[in-house]
């Protein structure tokens, strides 16, 4: 966890607690739910075009973008984003898919 400090004047501060006491939460709540709404889009933003630009995995773009498993893949869907796989991993999991030996998964009589 980490902090962030901001400065404000005193009347927006004088505003900001008083929408923070009608809605039962303290300032500090109320700046960082409306802080991280504003920046989500954003964020899931750049996180898919790391995934699309090689830099990022989607299983890691998925777990910092704040979104429910759902609505990350509707996200990816409506941006039709491949996934890059670098090519030793290609050739890394074609060579175990041929030398795999599929006998141990057979059905065995009894």
């Amino acid at each position: 966890m980490s902090q962030l400090n901001i400065r404000i004047n005193k009347e927006d501060r004088a505003i900001i607690s008083l929408i923070a006491k009608n809605k039962g939460i303290s300032v500090a709540e109320l700046v960082r739910s409306v802080l991280m709404k504003e920046i989500l889009a954003d964020k899931v933003n750049i996180l898919l075009n790391l995934v699309a630009e090689g830099k990022l995995s989607r299983k890691k773009a998925f777990q910092l973008s704040g979104l429910t498993y759902h609505e990350f893949l509707n996200e990816w869907t409506k941006r039709n984003i491949e996934e890059v796989i670098p090519e030793e991993a290609w050739n890394r999991g074609l060579e175990l898919a041929l030398n795999l030996d599929s006998t141990s998964f057979l059905k065995k009589n009894r």
